[in-house]
C-alpha cells in the first residue's frame, strides 16, 4: 500500500492568505498534498465528499487553517462538520479575523 502525503485543508476566502500559508508549507521539509477552500461551503463539502468533492475522500487529513469569519457557512459550522465526522482526529488552526 502506498503511504500518501499528509493533507491539509486552508479555508479562507482571503487569497492573499491562502497564498501565503500555502506557500510557507509547501517551503517546510515536510510534504504536504494542500486543499484549499474559499468559503465554508467548499470546506464543508469537501469534508463530506460533495460537490466537485464527490469521489475525492479527504486522503490523510492532517490539519485545518480555518479562518473563523467565511461566507457560506462560518468556522463554527466547519467546525461542527469536522467533528461529526468519526474517528478524525485532527490539528486546527484558526484566524479569528
Amino acid at each position: 500500500m502506498t503511504e500518501t502525503n499528509p493533507t491539509i485543508l486552508i479555508v479562507g476566502d482571503c487569497a492573499v492568505d491562502a497564498r501565503i500559508i500555502s506557500e510557507a508549507l509547501l517551503r517546510s521539509d515536510e510534504k504536504y498534498e494542500l486543499i484549499v477552500a474559499n468559503d465554508g461551503l467548499e470546506a464543508i463539502d469537501y469534508l463530506s465528499k460533495r460537490g466537485k468533492y464527490l469521489g475525492h475522500a479527504p486522503h490523510n487529513l492532517r490539519a485545518i487553517i480555518l479562518d473563523m469569519n467565511l461566507p457560506g457557512r462560518s468556522g463554527i459550522e466547519v467546525l461542527a462538520s469536522t467533528a461529526a465526522r468519526k474517528g478524525s482526529e485532527l490539528s486546527l488552526g484558526m484566524n479569528p479575523r
